[in-house]
């Protein structure tokens, strides 16, 4: 039968089929319904729907059941129509089972069967007689004598040869024919093998003189055919085979003059660029060997694809500890995957052996944390419950690992910064980041070399048209933070960006306790701060880490990008610096990357101005936090004459007194910029008061520092 499928399908649509058409469709389509049962009763494939069979269609035919193949292209009988199958009638013989002795003498017409147990034989009685219809008895079958058997084998013991005759012999499992031959077997192409005392290193040689293979020594095998090793006519070796020859291809050992080893390189390379590709080779590899070199081809720089990726430059040459390390390619370190740091973190493993240093992320994928093995072995067939306190231990197995943070998420990256090493890898050169400043996980500082590094966003810049970082998110690179030994600031580079003159920190310096900083999340320095600064202060203490603070025309340029007229939100002291918005919601960061430039806090900037008094009564110096010999308060001067307690250059709060480092010849004021938290509209960057005296102490004065580029750029 075809598939059953409706022929006269009804139109309901708006116009299509009337009542009328529907009885009709419906007189018609009944008959083949009922046609489709009865063919299915059957097995039958009347009809004209029916002329297409299916995949296993069953049809009987002639008291025949056959179905249908599976590729619908032949019927396959399976028995007649009959009972039992037609395989037989009622009447056929009974079935039974013993020893030979046990069986019946005779049977009846009908065919009884009878099992022979024990020799594995069926029998039938036909026609008077009990005739053999199955055997699993070896000698009942035909042809058996010719049938390979295990013991017309010999497998000899491995190491032993077959001896037992008249036995097949297989190859062992070294392919090895493990028995001796002689007479006609033993022969190669049909031609006899005569061997004699086979000594080491002797060969088996055809000679047409004797139409024999024999075993002969190399030297009279080669004889005629040896290796000659010549300088133009001049014979410098000749190898036979016999014996061994030892020649110098270098030829220093036979040549003193100063000269012998370019002699020597030309000799063996005859090619145009010979010299130059060889002494090129030699001459890297020695400078790289001298202390500290270091060279490369271009600059570090950021993938913009990916924003996650640092790209080396094509060729870098370096020392690392006292030894040369080349590489001719550039590589690409994407701080999102585990194979650009230094940790080289893998997936845990049960019952694995780890050693001190190897880092796992969980079976689960990666979370906010790793875990450092700091106590080898091997670990649990179990997965572990691993920790998620930074620095809390777990014992997996006789394994303990450590908590530590996984720097391919981003959350444990911004605002931070990290290195690039140049690290031994055998005799190969490999590069690796890592969140150490001093020497990277699994290497020491003879095995590896900081060569640069760079700076996490600290907070995403949302969308922000025309903005150089606009959709970069925190954990991002820095662009303009990518420094190298060739391209870096005198001062340490850490929270610094490149404004294309300068390196300039990127967040309003804090105070760590010793020095001035950039750092993300730092208290802000300022006059009100734990230790309190004016002008003068941060210019000392920026020189102690080799900075000064930004000139205001310098600011102007680097600021760019920067919120323009606004505030920081909530119009107050945000205390730490970095990622915040403006009242309108914006991120507060320039085009290379400073934050907080504009709105939040005024800055102290290099450029300074002095006011003499204007007449030769008292006046009130602009500017407040001014102060007397013994207090802070309002400053007065006193004509053009010196003042004599240094009130513009010190502070009494800050110095101790204000008599203390020398006089001034009227007032110094100090040129602040960007405007503070209440200034609304008078923030932006080209803001400034230059009016303030260097030593003023205020809350809202802070400083932001700067430092010359320590190389040239290369």
């Amino acid at each position: 039968m075809a598939k059953l499928t409706e022929k006269n399908i009804l139109d309901y649509r708006i116009g299509g089929d009337t009542l009328n058409d529907f009885a009709l469709k419906y007189m018609v389509e009944i008959p083949r319904i009922y046609q489709f049962l009865n063919n299915i009763r059957t097995h039958d494939s009347v009809g004209t729907e029916q002329i297409e069979p299916e995949p296993y269609q069953i049809k009987v035919e002639d008291d025949k059941f056959y179905v249908r193949n599976k590729t619908n292209d032949a019927w396959l009988y399976l028995f007649d129509a009959a009972k039992n199958g037609g395989m037989r009638s009622d009447s056929f013989g009974k079935q039974s089972a013993g020893n030979i002795s046990s069986r019946p003498q005779v049977g009846n017409t009908s065919g009884d069967v009878y099992w022979d147990t024990d020799n594995g034989r069926v029998y039938m009685w036909q026609s008077d007689a009990w005739h053999l219809i199955l055997s699993l008895h070896i000698d009942d079958l035909i042809g058996h004598d010719d049938v390979l058997t295990k013991s017309d084998l010999s497998v000899p013991e491995t190491g032993a040869l077959a001896t037992a005759p008249n036995k097949l012999v297989p190859l062992n499992a070294n392919g090895v024919l493990p028995v001796n031959v002689s007479g006609n077997a033993g022969q190669l192409a049909g031609v006899n093998v005569q061997i004699n005392k086979l000594q080491d290193g002797q060969v088996l040689t055809f000679r047409t003189a004797s139409n024999v293979w024999r075993n002969e020594d190399k030297g009279v095998v080669g004889a005629g055919k040896a290796l000659a090793i010549k300088d133009g006519d001049t014979l410098l070796a000749e190898f036979s085979g016999d014996e061994a020859v030892e020649f110098d291809t270098g030829r220093t050992a036979h040549e003193n003059d100063e000269n012998a080893h370019a002699k020597a390189f030309a000799k063996h390379n005859t090619s145009a660029d010979a010299h130059a590709n060889i002494f090129e080779k030699v001459q890297s590899i020695a400078a790289a060997h001298m202390y500290n070199f270091y060279y490369r081809s271009g600059q570090f720089h950021t993938d913009a694809a990916t924003r996650t990726a640092l790209v080396s430059p094509t060729y870098i040459l370096v020392n690392v500890g006292g030894n040369g390390y080349e590489s001719k390619a550039a590589i690409t370190l994407d701080i999102s995957k585990d194979a650009a740091w230094d940790t080289a973190a893998q997936e845990w493993q049960a019952s694995h052996a780890y050693a001190v240093g190897d880092v796992v992320y969980p079976t689960s994928g990666h979370t906010t944390y790793y875990y450092r093995c700091i106590t080898a072995g091997t670990s649990s067939t179990l997965t572990p419950s691993f920790p998620t306190t930074l620095g809390s231990t777990y014992n997996d197995g006789n394994v303990v690992w450590e908590c530590q943070l996984d720097y391919t998420q981003a959350v444990n990256r911004k605002g931070k910064d990290y290195y690039v090493y140049a690290c031994a890898d055998g005799d190969a050169l490999k590069l690796v980041v890592s969140p150490n400043s001093t020497v990277p996980t699994k290497y020491t500082a003879d095995s590896s070399r900081k060569i640069g590094g760079f700076h996490c966003l600290c907070a995403d810049v949302g969308t922000i048209s025309g903005h150089a970082l606009s959709g970069y998110v925190a954990g991002d690179i820095l662009p303009a933070s990518v420094w190298d030994l060739k391209f870096r600031a005198t001062s340490e580079n850490e929270g610094m960006v490149w404004d294309g003159s300068q390196w300039v920190d990127i967040y309003l310096d804090s105070w760590n306790g010793s020095s001035l900083v950039s750092a993300y999340g730092g208290v802000v320095a300022d006059g009100d701060s734990t230790k309190p600064f004016h002008g003068e202060l941060f210019v000392e203490e920026f020189a102690k880490v080799k900075k000064h603070l930004i000139s205001r025309d310098q600011y102007v340029a680097f600021a760019k990008g920067s919120n323009e007229k606004t505030n920081i939100k909530g119009s107050a002291d945000a205390n730490t610096t970095g990622g915040h918005v403006d009242t309108a919601g914006r991120r507060m960061i320039s085009n290379i990357g400073c934050e907080d430039c504009c709105g939040w806090m005024w800055q102290w900037t290099s450029d300074i101005s002095g006011h003499p008094n204007v007449s030769t009564s008292n006046s009130d110096m602009p500017g407040g936090g001014g102060q007397t010999s013994s207090s802070e308060g309002d400053h007065w001067l006193n004509g053009y004459g010196w003042q004599n307690d240094g009130r513009s250059v010190a502070n009494i709060n800050i110095d101790g007194s204000t008599n203390i480092y020398g006089h001034s010849y009227g007032a110094l004021s100090r040129a602040i910029i960007g405007g503070r938290w209440g200034d609304g509209s008078s923030c932006g960057s080209r803001s400034v008061a230059p009016a303030d005296l260097s030593s003023s102490r205020d809350g809202g004065f802070a400083g932001r520092g700067a430092s010359e580029p320590r190389a040239a750029i290369l």
